[in-house]
């Protein structure tokens, strides 16, 4: 699902759009895109996730984004903490939905969250995993403990994808 919620044109040679897509990684809710074609050209894209999303927040990183070169430099490398958080998550949210897929269950892009039990298992398994992955890259001095937590939500998915099966 894609509505565009705003589209603004920066300067002569940036645009911010700003979608409601539920296309992306499970859990997303919101693409913020942000591209310059001047001698600088640049392309960056950010994913909102569960309830982060708010139109001014979004609106404020597509500005950091042009006006903060060091931001911009960082958030292009991957080394930005925002970009850590979804780089991480997302590699997790791809395994969860490769095991639904492959239980042949579509994926919840496809689906109205609202209206399927299999994307609100989706949800409830992933949004722990994913504030977990952003309180450690916020804080890498807290105490870790990604085993337990991988191995709970893939034991999770693994129940619910047989609960699912029998219904």
């Amino acid at each position: 699902m894609s509505d565009s919620v705003v589209v603004h044109q920066h300067s002569q040679y940036t645009d911010i759009r700003v979608e409601r897509k539920t296309s992306g990684p499970i859990g997303s809710t919101h693409l913020v895109t942000v591209s310059a074609d001047s001698e600088s050209s640049f392309r960056v894209a950010k994913w909102f996730f569960f309830d982060e999303y708010s139109e001014q927040q979004a609106i404020e990183f597509a500005e950091r984004i042009v006006s903060e070169t060091k931001f911009r430099r960082r958030s292009l490398r991957r080394e930005a903490e925002w970009t850590k958080v979804a780089d991480q998550y997302s590699e997790f949210a791809h395994r969860i939905m490769g095991m639904f897929v492959d239980s042949g269950f579509m994926p919840i892009g496809a689906l109205e969250p609202t209206e399927s039990e299999v994307a609100t298992v989706q949800l409830e398994i992933c949004e722990p995993i994913y504030q977990h992955i952003k309180q450690k890259v916020h804080d890498p001095t807290s105490v870790s403990q990604d085993r337990e937590l991988w191995h709970r939500a893939l034991t999770e998915c693994r129940e619910a994808l047989d609960d699912l099966s029998k219904a």
